[in-house]
């Protein structure tokens, strides 16, 4: 897949609605949030409300297109550098990719952070593809603060270490323009 970055103008010229990608990405984000512990038998976590509500701001940089190299591609098929078999090039699809960073803060109190990443939104001329665009962005939990506390009982783990995920979804049926 070849990378290239481009203006907000040349994703347009590219197919995308660009001012709208950066519309819905720049929403400030209000909801409730329901803390759950994923470990079976997990040790109970301290410094949280079970039931909160986590506040956030996606702020977004520059596009970059993402699209079948012409150097792998032949038009019917792709070899990528990292699959030793090719695909068809109908599995290649192209997308743009914007950097993320999400600014966060439950209202208990338990976090609080910036996370970064990347959304990506596939191109629309393309079938089969959907109209919203996920989003991802991830920190380490040594950059995050709050009254959150993880603790062991397992006496050899020192120090325990983790990330925290955020996982966003523009979607452009479900919101109102």
């Amino acid at each position: 897949m070849k990378h290239v970055a481009v203006s907000d103008a040349e994703a347009v010229e590219l197919g995308y609605d660009a001012p709208e990608i950066r519309r819905r990405m720049a929403r400030e984000i209000d909801a409730p949030l329901a803390w759950r512990d994923r470990r079976p038998g997990g040790e109970a976590a301290q410094g949280y409300d079970v039931n909160t509500r986590i506040e956030a701001e996606v702020s977004s940089g520059g596009f970059v297109s993402v699209a079948p190299d012409p150097k792998y591609c032949d038009g019917t098929s792709c070899r990528l550098e990292d699959r030793e078999e090719p695909l068809e090039q109908s599995e290649c699809s192209s997308y743009l990719e914007a950097p993320i960073v999400v600014t966060f803060r439950t209202l208990d109190g338990a976090v609080s952070g910036t996370a970064q990443g990347k959304a990506l939104q596939w191109h629309p001329d393309e079938t089969g593809l959907p109209s919203w665009f996920p989003g991802s962005a991830v920190t380490d939990l040594r950059d995050v603060v709050g009254t959150l506390r993880l603790s062991s009982s397992d006496t050899r783990k020192r120090a325990l270490r983790g990330y925290l995920a955020v996982t966003l979804t523009f979607d452009f049926t479900a919101l109102e323009k």
